[in-house]
């Protein structure tokens, strides 16, 4: 008995960090609709090793923090909410296709 309850004190803080990873993922999900909905992400592909984000015309007019919160959202999406993971990825314009942004080990460059 002793055992098993070793057993699950190492396994419960796992369940709880992937029960709120999975409630993170779903948070950044709704976000990104919402994001489409602004035309501010165009279009979304997992393409490796590199992803394809492209951005619509209302990337241009945010504010550079509300830039970086939404690279993160894309982050997040991308890493199925785990929070100490970072994807790298390049933001491209919707009409050029030529990169505006760089999302890099959790930092946000703009071109």
């Amino acid at each position: 008995m002793k055992n098993m309850l070793l057993l699950l004190g190492l396994f419960l803080p796992v369940a709880d960090a992937w029960a709120d990873s999975q409630k993170d993922f779903k948070l950044c999900q709704k976000k990104l609709k919402a994001a489409q909905k602004l035309d501010l992400l165009y279009d979304l592909k997992m393409d490796p090793p590199e992803a394809v984000v492209v951005v619509g015309p209302t990337f241009a007019t945010l504010p550079f923090e509300a830039k970086e919160g939404f690279a993160e959202t894309i982050n997040c999406f991308f890493t199925v909410g785990k929070k100490d993971k970072y994807f790298n990825f390049s933001l491209l314009d919707y009409l050029t296709h030529k990169q505006v942004a760089r999302y890099s080990f959790g930092h946000l460059s703009v071109d």
